[in-house]
């Protein structure tokens, strides 16, 4: 029987924090591509409550204010990055 799901594999390097942003924002970008707006929001949520407070919190506020940008929400936007 292989590895189970979500078991992490102990061969594989661990995962840096920057490189989990970056699965996190592709995901929510693959949902904006594809119109699911309702999806990628809730991911950006995600990864906002998961990395506050740390130096890579900046990128995730940077697609949440990409994401409103894609709503035409532009004073959302401009909000954000102030």
């Amino acid at each position: 029987s292989g590895p189970q799901r979500g078991s992490p594999n102990k061969d594989a390097p661990p995962i840096s924090v920057s490189d989990r942003v970056i699965v996190f924002l592709e995901l929510a970008d693959s949902h904006r591509q594809l119109g699911q707006k309702p999806e990628a929001a809730k991911v950006v949520q995600d990864a906002l409550n998961e990395f506050k407070g740390t130096p890579e919190e900046v990128k995730i506020m940077i697609a949440n204010a990409d994401l409103a940008l894609a709503r035409d929400d532009v004073e959302e936007a401009l909000s954000m990055l102030r």
